[in-house]
């Protein structure tokens, strides 16, 4: 049986996981809720919404989990910290596209190959849940899209700039007649 695929019974339940980090994390997680361990950790979601401004037509994607990499992660703490050795230290300003497709690991600290960011458009938060928007215009992020990411700190709008929170691949063609909003959560869970 492929890992993709795979299944396992636990107390009469069928778990399925799409990757192996999945399954990881899922097993880990059963053993300590059956012991009655807690440990709150920040998770991430990622969605996109392509619009075509002639027809109005969405294509939304389903919710993925986004890897918050390691350098979003000591951006958060300086945050909690109010340890501010950068300018807007744990802020999160700009959201990038690219066309890179290595898979996502915590080191990363650029995307593959940036092709345009633009400034968070919207933020706000309920209760434990912090949403993030980011939105293209026509004139902006055109192309074949596989990733993307969230920028802070000494971030610009210039290409590799700042800090980065997070990465996801993503798959979009993006044209001037559509527009693109990547919406993320945070959730302290």
């Amino acid at each position: 049986m492929s890992t993709a695929a795979a299944r396992v019974r636990l107390s009469g339940s069928i778990i399925r996981a799409n990757t192996d980090k999945t399954m990881k994390n899922y097993i880990v997680n059963f053993f300590l809720k059956l012991l009655g361990i807690k440990i709150k950790v920040i998770e991430g979601r990622v969605r996109t919404i392509l619009e075509d401004v002639n027809t109005g037509e969405k294509e939304i994607s389903e919710w993925k989990e986004n890897l918050i990499v390691t350098t979003g992660k000591v951006a958060i703490l300086r945050r909690l910290a109010n340890i501010a050795t950068i300018s807007n230290a744990g802020i999160i300003t700009y959201g990038a596209v690219g066309t890179g497709t290595a898979t996502p690991v915590v080191g990363d600290t650029k995307l593959g190959t940036e092709l345009d960011r633009v400034p968070v458009s919207i933020k706000s938060i309920v209760g434990s849940i912090i949403t993030l928007q980011a939105y293209f215009t026509t004139a902006e992020g055109n192309g074949d899209l596989t990733e993307f990411g969230w920028f802070g700190e000494d971030a610009t709008n210039s290409a590799d700039s700042g800090t980065m929170f997070n990465r996801i691949l993503i798959s979009k063609t993006k044209t001037a007649a559509k527009t693109l909003t990547i919406e993320q959560t945070f959730e302290y869970a």
